[in-house]
C-alpha cells in the first residue's frame, strides 16, 4: 500500500464490488482509518487505505515502439562495428542508404567492396575415350620398353584432377601390368622407379614422352583413317 498525502491526486475505489479504479480523485482528509477522496464533481468518498493509490498515467507504453527502437539501436551499433572492421580491411563507403530492405544484412549496408564476388563456373569434366585407351594399351611401356597392356592415368604437379576423379583419358601412359602395379604400390608419385633426383627426373620425362608419343600416334592414325574414307 503506497503512502498518500493531503491534496495528492489519487486513483480510488468506492467499494470492492463497484468495478475498477476510478481516476481524478484528490485526498481531502484522513478520518480514523479511512481516507476521504473528493472526485471531480466535488463528491466525497470515504475509502479504505487499500482502495487508494497515487494517480497513474492513463496510457501504457507502446511495446511495439519500444522493441522497434531497440532493434534500430542494435542495428546502428552493428553498422558502426562493421564499418570499423571494413575500413581496417580497406573497403570504401558511399552515401548511407535511405531505405533499408527487411532482408538486407546490416553488415552490407553502405559498403562497396573493391572487387565484386562473382560465382565461378564449374570446371569441365575430364574427357573420356575408350578408343584412345585401347590404343594406349597396344603401345610400348614408357618405363620398361616392353609391350604394354594397361593405360595409366598420369598426374603430376601440373596435371591435377578432382577428388576421386581421374584425369582426362588423353593423359594416359602405356605401362605393363607389373610397372603399373609397382607405381601404385609405392604411392603413385613421380619418383617411384628411381632413387636419386636425376633418375626421378628421367622417370618423369619418360612418362610424359610415353603419353605424348601415344597421343601423337593416335591422332595420326585417326587422320589417316579419315583420309582413306
Amino acid at each position: 500500500m503506497a503512502t498518500v498525502r493531503l491534496g495528492q491526486s489519487v486513483d480510488y475505489k468506492t467499494g470492492p464490488s463497484l468495478g475498477g479504479w476510478l481516476k481524478g480523485g484528490s485526498v481531502t482528509a484522513f478520518v480514523g482509518k479511512l481516507i476521504e477522496v473528493t472526485d471531480g464533481r466535488g463528491l466525497v468518498h470515504p475509502c479504505k487505505p487499500s482502495h487508494v493509490r497515487p494517480a497513474r498515467e492513463e496510457t501504457k507504453p507502446d511495446r511495439g515502439a519500444q522493441q522497434a527502437a531497440a532493434r534500430a539501436a542494435t542495428r546502428a551499433m552493428m553498422d558502426a562495428e562493421h564499418q570499423r572492421q571494413a575500413e581496417a580491411e580497406g573497403y570504401t563507403f558511399g552515401e548511407p542508404a535511405q531505405v533499408i530492405a527487411a532482408d538486407v544484412k546490416p553488415s552490407l549496408l553502405g559498403i562497396t567492396a573493391r572487387a565484386a564476388i562473382r560465382p565461378q563456373p564449374k570446371a569441365p569434366k575430364p574427357t573420356r575415350s575408350e578408343a584412345y585407351k585401347k590404343w594406349v594399351r597396344m603401345q610400348d611401356c614408357a618405363i620398361t620398353g616392353r609391350p604394354a597392356n594397361e593405360a595409366h592415368h598420369y598426374t603430376s604437379e601440373t596435371i591435377s584432377r578432382g577428388v576421386s576423379e581421374k584425369v582426362s583419358d588423353y593423359y594416359c601412359v602405356p605401362l605393363t601390368s607389373e610397372a603399373h602395379a609397382e607405381w601404385h604400390r609405392r604411392g603413385a608419385c613421380e619418383g617411384v622407379f628411381a632413387k636419386d633426383s636425376r633418375q626421378r627426373l628421367a622417370t618423369k620425362v619418360a612418362m610424359l614422352e610415353g603419353a605424348l608419343r601415344s597421343l601423337v600416334g593416335f591422332l595420326e592414325q585417326t587422320k589417316e583413317g579419315g583420309e582413306d574414307e
